[in-house]
């Protein structure tokens, strides 16, 4: 070096001592010029002699108190470490003053920049000097784990580079010191740029890797947490992380458990790049393993005679390699019950990941799942009852999963003694999943157990909802994966499909129990469903046949009798000797009140039905007889009280309807089970709710009002048409007089007590009533005048009723009651019955309601033919006391007419 350049290097030296920052900063530039300057750059021996003797000034620079000669000081000496040969002495004094200015507890460097500078000075020393390293490891460590921590961002990515670095530059000195780190930089795990934590888990990867193997007793939870992150960046960290872990970690034997949850949980990660890298890390560990370990004989064997995949096993899933299954299978032990607790855990994404590391578990560990699924069958239960349907649905694909590897003699040993004791529908789906991944050749033998336990009272009559549909969801997998052998159980399956139908209040649920029963039809080689309720109801009716005296509204019994009168058609008529006697015991005066009412409900739509479902019924007369005489009569009779008013409306009204000569019916009713019995008992619920007149309240609405006079409006003119023969009867209820009569003399003296009720629906059913029987007489021709003569009187009365509707009917009741008397009907003997009749229904001729008034008229027209000459004498009598003149002579001319016929 000349003289001219050591004079200059006196000056640069006498300037950085100035208390002008700028000429301190001048300074500066100068030396790099001078040293490293683009035109002529000195040899490395000059960059040496330099150094000699600026280094001193150069480190006490880096206290300078001006931020552009501290930050120009660091850049100086990162180029003079770029091409100094390393030698101790050059980082003598360099990383104490580091230590000073980063490493204190408050750090002393307020620049942001220059302390960015500064980390990236102390990585090209670790770069450049690494045999001198050990000496200063301390005090890398005090630095970087205070930098590491640094408000600013990218002083903690580089302070993480910077850790990697040192970590792989002198592992066997950082091996002892690396647990001070780790915390630190554990910290920037929350930190709010994703590059910063993708930096920091890539560094506790190098400081796992290169340091103590323990710190992942640490680390792995915060790594686990990492997985759930929003950046998908920062969980491809971790699974390249964890991947590495596997493959090179010196210890990685000890700690499989901790490892392979990392990689395997990302198999399920949303983004495609991901799953495809856990996928190939995940293989790569298994092939690795079956390298490492090719002198073991049972691996070798193995590999030898169990190399192809097995007959049954998930479609659509490629096998894991035998070094992924044996890893997995010895590690599931110390896998399942941190699972388990997961599983529960409050938070949702920590659930799901759970789930999903139990399917992909399964799927590795095989069979080797059955001497732990009793352990992990309870936090099953639990997660599959979870209100997310991720948790779900990844918990039923795993369950599904260990059908195929748990054989059924297993898990049914262990599944059925927890159904049994307290049955959830986490339960049931979870066990309807392992039926589906069953193996057929193994289950069948298994059926007739899994039948006799499914169709139990206490474990198919559940209410709730989803209870319901995974019950369903059992045995549509039994049927399913079983198919024609479920044959030997087809009565369970009845029973349970059919019991759920019963109870089931959501229109899902009775639509998958119609398609199970057809399912089940099918399998049974049975043309339609129909046939199936004549080969399996019987059995059904004599489960529930017992105690019927001790029945609620809330009995499933109920339910289930209720649904074989709805769905099954005609079928259930062929077993009147089972129904008829719960039927009695149900409507009787010992009864509950309250079932009495839904029976009756339950019978009247019956009976409404009964073209179709009585249909195949031998004796329909001998039925409806005991129908009327043992259940519907007795109720008729009054008693005090709300309850007994509500019960004797309720009798009634199912006496109309079993007195219906044409109840409502579709002949292709039977046809199709679906919809159209959905439909039926739609239908059956409008006419419970129309028959809530039945019930205790005291207020009816007027339209419910109008309906029904509508609907008797309707009978009455259907009855008038009887001798023209329009009504075509295709089931006769009396076949002879003597039934009839019996009936009448036995039912008509009731009736007209009720005309009389307090009931307002109770008067409008019992005139109903008498329409009907008296029209089933005049068909028969068997009533003659003294029947007339028991009745008009009470019809007579309720002119008057204090309800409108109550008086419309009467006044048709009172003309369809006449009808009926004989031809040759003795006027001149029963003449003050006729008077009677014509003074007290003229007079409503006069009625305020100009349509009572009209109706009165067409009423007394047909009435007049009894004795027209009486008539013409009661309107001229009383001729004078009428406002409604005009009513008076239509009918007055109406008798002349038929008085000029008659002569």
């Amino acid at each position: 070096m000349s003289s001219t350049e050591n004079i200059q290097l006196g000056r640069i030296s006498v300037a950085l001592q100035a208390e002008d920052k700028r000429r301190r900063k001048a300074a500066l530039q100068e030396l790099d010029d001078l040293v490293f300057g683009k035109n002529e750059p000195m040899n490395v021996d000059e960059v040496a002699e330099v150094w000699e003797i600026m280094h001193r000034n150069l480190v006490r620079a880096l206290n300078d108190q001006a931020e552009a000669c501290r930050d120009f000081s660091i850049n100086l000496l990162k180029k003079f470490f770029g091409v100094l040969t390393p030698c101790e002495k050059n980082i003598i004094y360099v990383i104490p003053m580091a230590t000073r200015r980063l490493g204190s507890q408050e750090i002393v460097e307020p620049s942001e920049e220059v302390r960015l500078n500064f980390v990236t000075l102390l990585r090209t020393v670790i770069q450049h000097y690494k045999d001198y390293l050990s000496a200063y490891l301390g005090d890398f460590i005090t630095i970087l784990g205070r930098t590491v921590t640094d408000n600013y961002p990218s002083v903690k990515k580089e302070s993480c580079t910077c850790i990697s670095e040192l970590a792989k530059t002198i592992p066997n000195s950082f091996y002892n010191h690396c647990d001070s780190l780790v915390k630190p930089v554990l910290t920037n795990f929350a930190h709010q740029h994703y590059k910063v934590r993708v930096a920091s888990v890539n560094t506790i990867g190098d400081v796992v890797q290169y340091g103590n193997n323990k710190i992942i007793e640490i680390v792995a939870t915060p790594m686990a947490e990492r997985l759930f992150d929003q950046s998908g960046g920062v969980r491809m960290a971790v699974v390249e992380v964890a991947g590495k872990w596997l493959l090179k970690l010196g210890d990685r034997y000890s700690w499989w458990h901790k490892l392979i949850p990392l990689l395997l949980t990302g198999l399920h990660d949303e983004v495609e790049v991901i799953r495809n890298t856990a996928r190939k890390l995940w293989e790569a560990v298994g092939e690795q393993y079956i390298k490492e370990n090719d002198n073991d004989e049972k691996l070798r064997d193995k590999l030898d005679y169990l190399g192809k995949d097995p007959e049954h096993y998930p479609s659509n899933i490629v096998r894991p390699n035998l070094g992924c299954r044996t890893i997995s299978q010895q590690n599931l032990c110390k896998l399942v019950g941190g699972i388990g607790v997961e599983l529960g855990d409050w938070m949702a994404d920590i659930r799901v990941r759970s789930a999903q590391l139990l399917c992909v578990l399964v799927l590795n560990v095989e069979q080797d799942v059955t001497q732990h699924i009793e352990k992990i069958l309870p936090s099953m239960y639990r997660a599959c009852n979870d209100e997310d349907k991720r948790v779900v649905e990844n918990v039923e694909l795993a369950a599904e999963y260990m059908g195929y590897f748990v054989p059924p003699d297993v898990y049914c040993h262990l599944v059925l003694p927890t159904l049994d004791e307290n049955p959830t529908p986490g339960h049931f789906r979870v066990f309807s999943a392992i039926l589906r991944g069953s193996n057929r050749k193994l289950l069948v033998p298994k059926l007739e157990m899994i039948g006799g336990f499914l169709q139990q009272a206490p474990i198919c009559r559940g209410k709730n909802f989803q209870y319901q549909k995974q019950i369903l969801q059992c045995c549509k997998s039994l049927m399913i994966v079983c198919q024609e052998n479920c044959q030997q159980v087809s009565r369970d399956l009845f029973t349970v499909i059919f019991t759920v139908l019963s109870l089931a209040a959501d229109e899902e649920i009775r639509q998958e129990s119609f398609k199970l029963l057809e399912k089940l039809a099918e399998i049974e080689d049975l043309p339609n469903v129909e046939e199936l309720y004549e080969r399996q109801l019987r059995s059904l009716l004599k489960l529930i046949e017992s105690n019927p005296e001790s029945w609620t509204i809330y009995s499933s019994e109920l339910l289930i009798l209720r649904a074989c009168l709805v769905y099954t058609g005609s079928v259930a008529s062929q077993h009147l000797d089972l129904i008829l006697p719960m039927l009695k015991q149900t409507m009787g005066k010992e009864a509950d009140p309250e079932l009495r009412l839904e029976q009756f409900l339950l019978l009247s739509n019956y009976l409404m039905r009964r073209q179709e479902t009585l249909r195949k019924t031998e004796n329909l007369s001998e039925f409806i007889t005991t129908i009327l005489d043992e259940i519907i009569l007795p109720s008729l009779v009054w008693s005090a009280g709300r309850t007994a008013e509500a019960i004797r409306t309720a009798a009634v009204c199912c006496l109309c309807t079993a007195l219906d000569e044409n109840p409502n019916y579709s002949e292709n009713s039977t046809s199709k089970f679906g919809a159209i019995e959905t439909n039926k008992l739609k239908e059956m619920e409008e006419n419970e709710n129309k028959l809530s007149i039945m019930g205790m309240c005291e207020k009816e609405s007027e339209l419910e009002c109008e309906k029904i006079t509508k609907s008797d409006e309707q009978f009455a003119k259907k009855s008038l048409d009887v001798r023209t023969n329009k009504t075509i009867y295709e089931l006769q209820l009396f076949p002879d007089t003597a039934v009839f009569l019996k009936f009448f003399n036995n039912v008509m003296p009731i009736l007209t007590s009720l005309v009389d009720d307090n009931a307002k629906k109770t008067r409008l059913y019992s005139l109903r009533a008498i329409c009907q029987i008296m029209s089933i007489g005049e068909q028969l021709s068997c009533l003659n005048d003294e029947h007339v003569h028991q009745v008009y009187p009470v019809v007579l009365k309720r002119l008057d009723d204090g309800c409108d509707d109550v008086r419309f009917v009467a006044v048709r009741t009172l003309r369809l009651v006449w009808a009926v008397a004989p031809k040759d009907y003795d006027i001149v003997f029963s003449k003050s019955h006729i008077d009677t009749l014509y003074t007290s229904t003229i007079v409503h001729l006069d009625d305020p309601d100009p349509k009572f008034q009209e109706i009165t008229l067409e009423t007394m027209k047909p009435l007049a033919k009894l004795h027209p000459e009486l008539l013409a004498q009661k309107i001229q009598s009383c001729k004078g006391n009428f406002r409604n003149q005009r009513s008076l002579e239509v009918l007055l001319e109406y008798t002349y007419d038929l008085l000029s016929r008659k002569s």
